[in-house]
């Protein structure tokens, strides 16, 4: 509605005396008769209000009244442009010259119009003129829907139409296309504005059009206003739903590939790119153990055979036709899609599918919301059939359901199968997380005829088959040489043939009219040597066919490339020689002089199936390499086969076994064709061959997760969550981390799970644990790789190497009465596993004898050779005592050597057994149970190999670092100053002859932890200052004395520490001396 107000200014002043603008105001004449649209509102009347301008509508007024409607519109031309038929009151008011604001409040029967709403404006009346104000009051517009939920505004225009394209439903690689259509009920012309109310994109207006672009999944809010020309408008907002697709991205890894062509890799994503059908799908069956023939939309091709049915199995799986078996195994039953093969339980929980999309891109999704049978939380398992393409996508929405024999996967397989092939990702293993997705791509659909891999039936790399020819079998240069004179024409049909051999070839023959058969290179050599000629690489001497091969470059100008047959390039004594392009008369020859040879045709033919051509960093094994990239024509892959192969005992932790494996880990720089896990409970082991074995190899090296790899029947796993950090072992199990009965080997693990063959492999049964890594893999062995390789009876000696002449293998521990060994066991079992060579004498002894009793001759070597490999012995009468090896004393596994005959008894009174886990682990010339405190050592002398020590520079015996960890002092972390303190459970300890002080931050402490660090003080020097005396002042002196002390010749001098702090050392024993140098223990607060 239209409200025209003139505002008049009297033709005469105001009474100077005072008279009021009120006075001289006086109301004019208003007529009014509204009709919008055909359609009368409630209004009446319209009542008039001025104030001054810088008052409200709600202030007093100067001059008002109520006048009604004028049943005739206002005339077009008292309106805005674009402005139909509305209708209008007028009415004067005659006021002083002056700002004003001028109020309008249209009436109806009953008081203030419901439909129709105020309206107010601005006037300035000058002198002697009337100022025209037009008020518009804007009035209820009908409230129109769209076609989704709408919010109408109650303000005209109307809102007649709305479309969406393609739909509402769009993924987040669409974009939709949305056309709005709004009429004014008064005939005005109408203007649109477009936004996001709420998500995630952009949104483009064009008119009454707009094109919205979403940032990703999710849903959005679109709002649309249509404006009318004289400012009433009207909104409508209404959603649009994006769901998740793949839109290209390259950031899905690789995990393998199936003979048939599938390929797989996954990603893991923020939010599922697999639609969320709770809801809205087709409930397919709920029993337990149930499935559901369901026609497909679409034609899916499945491993080469069209499918138009397939089954859904509540358990957790696809199959064409399927079965409902729950028990799942690594290998999957034929024509099986399976997400999550488990067995599950949709009584309590739903299993959808639903058909999206149009065609030609139609995607058949399956979603199972179940929880598994053993109970726990809902599982959201998603499956995804993708039409045209054929390929196949899982996620993972919720694998996390408060059970940990069910969460992520720990009890399931997923993975697909056909007839004869199968893509395995994981197998009873806790891979399956949340937000993982994974995809399956159909031949033909990843694989490109630019990825450089040899795959999608084409004939070479990334030529023939569906892509473009490789070009032919054979490349031939056959051209006519005059003697006498220099090759032109025949240089540049060099080079053209040179540059078109792109392709990998069988055979290279040199012939010519002078010797039509020629000689012929065959195999790899032959493609070595057609690739240099196209590359222009020197290469050679290689030996084939019984002729020595050569492609040479300097022979003339530069760019010239000669071959020849007879070794030596550039020389006028080789008679199989073809060299177009060196510029004078001495082009070659073929059974014949090369240099100033007779006329002759020379014709140089590479054979075999053309396309790129393989090379020795292609990443492929190809081209007669024994391994990827090594071997045959490239640089020589170096070594065969390496082997890890250790003792374990039940119920013991690995401990030399760990520095072995990482010392065998550390070796696998080559390349491999096989890996075997191999034991004594099944010699033959299983056995792993091709491409598969050198990744599972390579992932060892690297401590790279890896697999699962379905290889020769089994599912292979590399893996790396197992203990703490940086523990790597291998599965054939098809999982890691697991107790699965099979083969594992993580010799790391720190606990006595550390894997079996053939059964066990969590408190497996004693046993010996190989692994090999064979082929052209790792360096070739020497005498200073600082391994026990090659045949060796020592680390570096023996065998092929220099004898390894006699050393003395000693073990020699402090033990604490009352105190169960634990670091002594891991030195007593790296010392058992380095006695590797022959021994003369035996001897046990310690601090409470010296000299301790010795067994000598062959019944020595006899103990020596039974400690090392942990079986009974004896009783064996030697140099006047009665010798035994025992190991049924303690846990599996607890090997122990007495001189008095009696194993596992109390009254033996020279006995070492520092692995029975408990305080009876044995004594010299004392009591075997609950002993008196001492030090024990037992020593193999005679042919017995380079002993590793701690000092020795190498990572051996166990240790985990460079002569630390171990059976050597623990390494440091890096919390402590390396040259003066030592590092022992989170605290620093140091020694100074600070007379019983120590440093800010540190306090004394007590000497008891001497017995497990004073060994490592050796190359230690004081904090600040030598001591004056040689006994240590502790915190424990008070009640305990000082016991401890430095040797007379290492202490009270100059550091480094040539020993550690000893048990009674230098006469320390129950005293206590207070020197203000005394030597003093102190550690950090």
């Amino acid at each position: 509605m239209v409200i025209a107000l003139a505002l008049g200014a009297s033709a005469c002043d105001a009474d100077k005396g005072g008279s009021t603008a009120r006075e001289s105001a006086e109301s004019g004449s208003i007529q009014a008769a509204l009709t919008v649209g055909g359609a009368r509102h409630d209004v009446t009347a319209v009542h008039y209000k001025v104030v001054s301008a810088s008052s409200s509508c709600s202030d007093s007024a100067i001059a008002e009244t109520t006048s009604p409607l004028e049943e005739e519109a206002l005339p077009g031309g008292a309106l805005p442009p674009g402005s139909g038929t509305h209708a209008g009151a007028d009415g004067l008011f005659v006021v002083p010259p002056g700002d004003y604001r001028v109020c309008a409040t249209p009436m109806g029967d009953a008081g203030p119009s419901v439909e129709c709403g105020p309206a107010e404006g601005i006037a300035t009346v000058i002198s002697e003129a009337t100022t025209e104000l037009f008020l518009v009051s804007q009035c209820l517009g009908a409230s129109n829907g769209g076609l989704d939920p709408v919010v109408a505004l109650n303000d005209p225009p109307a809102f007649q139409d709305i479309d969406v394209a393609p739909s509402k439903f769009i993924t987040q690689c669409e974009t939709a296309t949305i056309t709005a259509v709004a009429e004014d009920p008064d005939g005005d012309a109408v203007s649109y504005t477009w936004e996001l109310a709420a998500g995630a994109g952009s949104i483009t207006g064009d008119g009454n059009t707009a094109t919205f672009s979403p940032d990703g999944p999710g849903d959005v809010t679109v709002r649309v206003r249509a404006t009318d020309a004289l400012g009433g408008s009207a909104s409508l907002t209404f959603p649009i739903h994006v769901s998740a697709s793949d839109c290209g991205s390259t950031d899905c890894q690789v995990f393998g590939s199936d003979a048939f062509g599938y390929v797989g890799c996954s990603r893991v994503e923020e939010v599922p790119s697999c639609d969320d059908i709770s809801f809205t799908g087709n409930l397919a069956c709920n029993e337990d153990d149930c499935l559901s023939s369901v026609a497909l939309p679409f034609e899916f091709n499945y491993y080469g055979t069209p499918q138009s049915t397939v089954s859904i199995v509540s358990n957790g799986k696809l199959g064409f036709p399927g079965t409902t078996s729950y028990g799942n195994s690594c290998t999957l039953e034929p024509q099986t899609i399976a997400p999550f093969w488990d067995d599950l339980y949709p009584p309590v929980g739903f299993v959808w599918y639903e058909t999206l999309g149009t065609a030609p891109s139609r995607r058949f999704v399956v979603q199972w919301q179940t929880p598994h049978i053993e109970g726990g939380d809902q599982l959201d398992i998603r499956a995804v059939l993708f039409e045209g393409s054929n390929d196949i996508r899982f996620c993972y929405a919720n694998t996390a359901v408060n059970n940990a024999s069910v969460d992520h996967g720990a009890s399931a397989t997923s993975g697909i199968s056909g007839d004869t092939s199968s893509l395995v990702y994981s197998c009873q293993s806790p891979a399956l997380t949340n937000g993982l997705a994974l995809e399956f791509d159909y031949p033909g659909g990843s694989e490109t005829c630019s990825d450089g891999i040899q795959n999608q039936g084409e004939t070479g790399v990334d030529c023939g088959g569906p892509c473009a020819p490789c070009g032919g079998t054979t490349v031939e240069f056959s051209e006519d040489f005059r003697q006498g004179e220099p090759p032109t024409d025949q240089c540049g049909a060099w080079d053209a043939f040179r540059a078109s051999l792109t392709g990998t070839y069988a055979a290279v023959t040199l012939r010519g009219s002078l010797d039509p058969d020629g000689v012929t290179c065959t195999g790899a050599a032959a493609n070595t040597i057609c690739q240099a000629l196209h590359s222009g690489t020197p290469t050679g001497p290689v030996e084939c066919g019984g002729r020595i091969w050569t492609v040479g470059t300097n022979c003339g100008p530069d760019g010239v490339v000669e071959l020849t047959a007879d070794g030596a390039e550039c020389s006028c004594g080789s008679r199989y020689v073809a060299r177009p392009c060196i510029g004078n008369e001495n082009w070659g020859g073929v059974n014949s002089d090369s240099c100033l040879p007779p006329t002759q045709t020379i014709s140089v033919v590479c054979e075999g199936e053309g396309g790129p051509a393989p090379t020795c960093d292609d990443g492929i094994q190809n081209q007669g390499e024994t391994g990827v990239d090594c071997g045959g024509p490239c640089a020589p892959c170096g070594g065969a086969t390496v082997e890890f192969s250790e003792e374990f005992t039940q119920g013991s932790m690995s401990a030399g076994q760990c520095g072995a494996w990482d010392a065998f880990r550390a070796s696998l720089t080559g390349s491999y064709s096989f890996v075997t896990i191999r034991g004594s409970q099944d010699p033959d082991g299983v056995t792993c061959t091709g491409a598969a074995a050198n990744m599972l190899c390579q992932a060892l090296h690297s401590g790279t997760p890896t697999g699962p790899v379905m290889c020769d029947g089994r599912s292979w796993v590399v893996g790396t969550d197992c203990g703490p950090p940086g523990v790597v072992e291998i599965s054939a199990n098809g999982d890691t981390c697991t107790c699965s009965d099979g083969y594992i080997a993580r010799p790391c693990i720190g606990n006595e799970n550390w894997g079996g063959v053939a059964g066990s492999t969590c408190w497996a049964p004693s046993q010996t644990i190989s692994v090999v890594c064979g082929g052209e893999g790792g360096p070739v062995p020497t005498c200073d790789d600082g391994l026990q390789n090659q045949g060796e009876t020592g680390v570096d000696c023996g065998g092929p190497c220099a004898p390894c002449g006699g050393t003395t293998v000693e073990f020699s521990e402090q033990f604490t009465q009352g105190e169960a060994p634990v670091e002594q066991c891991g030195a007593w079992d790296a010392f058992r596993a380095s006695l590797t060579g022959s021994y003369s004498s035996v001897t046990l002894r310690g601090s409470l004898d010296p000299d301790g009793v010795t067994c000598t001759g062959a019944a020595a070597n006899t103990l020596c050779q039974a400690l090392h490999d942990g079986t009974p012995t004896g009783p064996i009468e030697c140099d006047g005592r009665t010798w035994t090896v025992g190991t049924d004393c303690g846990p599996p596994g607890v090997v122990e050597l007495t001189a008095d005959g009696f194993e596992c008894s109390c009254s033996s009174t020279y006995v070492a057994r520092p692995c029975i886990g408990m305080e009876a682990w044995g004594g010299v010339n004392s009591d075997s149970c609950f002993p008196p405190s001492q030090t024990i050592s037992v020593v193999c002398a005679g042919e017995g190999g380079s002993a590793p020590t701690c000092d020795d520079g190498l990572q051996n015996q166990g240790e985990t670092g460079v002569d630390c960890g171990g059976p050597c002092a623990p390494c440091d972390s890096g919390l402590c100053d390396p040259a003066t303190e030592v590092e022992f459970d989170g605290r620093c300890y140091y020694l100074d002859g600070s007379g019983a002080a120590c440093q800010p931050g540190y306090t004394l402490a007590p000497q008891s932890v001497l017995n497990s660090i004073a060994a490592r003080f050796v190359g230690k020097t004081y904090k600040t200052q030598p001591s004056g005396n040689c006994c240590i002042a502790h915190s424990e002196q008070s009640t305990e004395l000082q016991d401890w002390g430095m040797d007379w010749d290492a202490c009270n001098m100059p550091g480094p520490f040539s020993t550690g702090p000893l048990l009674g050392g230098a006469g320390c024993s129950d005293v206590l001396i207070g020197s203000s140098t005394q030597l003093t223990l102190c550690m950090s607060l």
